[in-house]
This record gives structure tokens, C-alpha cells and sequence, in this order.
């Protein structure tokens, strides 16, 4: 009997933990823009948009209620070739937002601090297949 419910308590933890014991592949997302503290500092005070987007590139957001708002925001979670190059899964969200007056010209430039120096750079796999 004790066997029988030792097995069946074995199994359930298995069933329960589905595939998280037995991790085989994680894929690394990147999404956004990666900017740099380099790029970033480039952007003045007095640029026309299309000088802010020589230096940042196109917005990621670029909403018709506030057209006069860029936003440039880049989110990485680190999957197994993340992990293995000890990048760091507490980096979170950078995000940068860009103003513009009616003249066009910038305003104000918020969000510089939440940008890195450099963006992390995953590792290759060793094979492919």
C-alpha cells in the first residue's frame, strides 16, 4: 500500500512539474529598439525629427493622439544562450521618450538613465543542429 502511494505521489509530481525539470531549450526575445547611452546622448535638445531618427532610427511607438511624442522602448529575456552568457533577467524595460513642439523641434528627452552603455550580446550556439 505504502508503495503503491508513494508511486502514485511520484508520478503526480511529475505531471505537476510538466517539463520544467527536464529544460532542454529556451529562446532568447528580444523586442524593441536597443539603443545605447553612445546613441542616445547624440539626441539634443533643438533636432528636427528627422535627425533624431538619423542617430535612433524610426519610433517603435508613434501614437496619433500624441504625434508629437516618440517612443523608443526595447525589452530582452534572456532564454538558455541568455542564461549562459549571464545576462542578467532583472535588466528590464528601457524605454526612451522623445518630445516635439509644434515647430517640429525636441523639447525635452526623457528616459535616458534606463538605457545601458551597451546592449548584451548573446553567445552563439555552439551547434545547430
Amino acid at each position: 500500500m505504502n508503495r503503491i502511494v508513494s508511486l502514485l505521489l511520484l508520478c503526480s509530481v511529475f505531471v505537476v512539474s510538466g517539463c520544467s525539470l527536464f529544460r532542454v531549450y529556451v529562446i532568447d526575445v528580444p523586442q524593441g529598439s536597443p539603443l545605447t547611452q553612445d546613441q542616445v546622448q547624440r539626441v539634443e535638445v533643438g533636432m528636427t525629427p528627422d535627425q533624431v531618427a538619423y542617430y535612433l532610427g524610426t519610433p517603435n511607438i508613434n501614437d496619433t493622439i500624441t504625434p508629437n511624442r516618440w517612443d523608443y522602448i526595447y525589452m530582452y529575456l534572456p532564454g538558455t544562450y541568455g542564461d549562459k552568457a549571464g545576462i542578467d533577467k532583472t535588466m528590464g524595460e528601457q524605454k526612451l521618450s522623445i518630445y516635439f513642439d509644434a515647430t517640429p523641434k525636441v523639447i525635452q528627452i526623457e528616459g535616458q538613465p534606463s538605457i545601458p552603455a551597451e546592449q548584451p550580446v548573446t553567445p552563439l550556439p555552439d551547434r545547430l543542429f
